[in-house]
């Protein structure tokens, strides 16, 4: 009987030696680990250049479809189109695929932010500089994303983790404490990006002053609005932003060196991979990488080139950010 016990014992100690062989398996050669990523140069600047690709190429949400169909919410937009006829005549309910749409856009927004901020925070891996501007970006792209979320849900789960155990039965938080905390994380970006300068397509001290400014504005706190405001606002206006910006005419001011822009979007590596699917739209790449760089050719009002090229109107509303985004 004893050695029958030592037997199953011995059996028992084989099998499981032999499943923690079966579960240790290789690492994906498709992908990476989040270690790896935030451990290199690379690495950390691609999960950085992902919050840009991801929200403005990927989703479209911050470019297109915020304008497109708020607007037809809001009548200052009629899509002569069968399908959308509901958002414009206000015949919505719950389950309206736009809804979910733009709610899982603007926390997909939030929860690669909240990765990168858990990420990067303490890391020394790139300089300190370098280090709270990526940071600065993660926390301005999270306030944007609770940003919309308030402006068009109201009351909205408040999700500052990137643990999905976490956040996945988050309950409702009040507007005024979402606002409270969109505040926060663009004073958080304030102090991060500091003197650092980037450019225009990338966030900037001013794209995050202009936001909080924004959103001062959402809350009803009219004095601090103004304060944010005067920071970037040219002299001329009453502002403390000097010469830096102004009003442009309309030949200039989708321009890429534009003085009304606070912020721009460059597409141009996105565009390239479209043309290589849809051959069809050079003539209107070109037509926007001219304007684009060097301001013609000249655009008549009725929506054609004066040289003869078409905007092929049905792209427009993907293609026209290439321009500039203002936020």
């Amino acid at each position: 009987m004893k050695s029958r016990r030592l037997y199953l014992v011995a059996t028992m100690a084989l099998g499981l030696a032999a499943c923690d062989e079966v579960l240790e398996i290789d690492p994906p050669t498709d992908a990476i680990s989040v270690e790896e990523t935030y451990s290199t140069q690379e690495g950390i600047c691609a999960a950085i250049t992902g919050l840009y690709s991801r929200n403005y190429l990927s989703t479209q949400v911050f470019y297109q479809t915020m304008d497109i169909y708020l607007s037809m919410f809001s009548d200052e937009l009629i899509y002569y189109r069968t399908s959308s006829a509901e958002y414009y005549a206000s015949d919505w309910t719950d389950y309206t695929t736009i809804f979910n749409t733009l709610w899982t856009s603007c926390y997909n927004t939030v929860f690669r932010s909240n990765d990168v901020i858990a990420n990067l925070t303490g890391s020394t891996v790139l300089s300190e500089a370098e280090t709270n501007s990526g940071l600065a970006a993660a926390y301005y792209f999270r306030a944007l994303g609770h940003f919309w979320l308030v402006s068009m849900f109201g009351d909205c789960p408040l999700a500052l983790s990137n643990v999905y155990t976490e956040t996945q039965n988050l309950p409702r938080e009040s507007a005024d404490k979402v606002y409270e905390q969109v505040i926060e994380d663009l004073k958080m970006a304030q102090e991060l990006m500091g003197d650092y300068e980037n450019p225009k397509t990338r966030v900037t001290q001013d794209a995050i002053t202009h936001l909080l400014s924004r959103v001062y504005l959402y809350s009803e706190r009219w004095q601090e609005a103004k304060e944010e405001a005067n920071k970037i606002l040219p002299s001329a206006d009453g502002g403390s932003g000097g010469s830096k910006y102004q009003l442009e005419t309309l030949e200039r001011v989708f321009l890429s060196g534009s003085k009304e822009a606070v912020a721009q979007l460059n597409l141009e590596g996105w565009l390239h991979a479209l043309l290589s699917v849809v051959p069809s739209l050079q003539p209107l790449h070109a037509l926007l990488h001219e304007r684009r760089v060097h301001g013609g050719p000249e655009v008549r009002h009725d929506g054609q080139a004066a040289d003869g090229v078409a905007w092929r109107v049905q792209v427009l509303g993907r293609l026209g950010a290439v321009l500039s985004l203002q936020v």
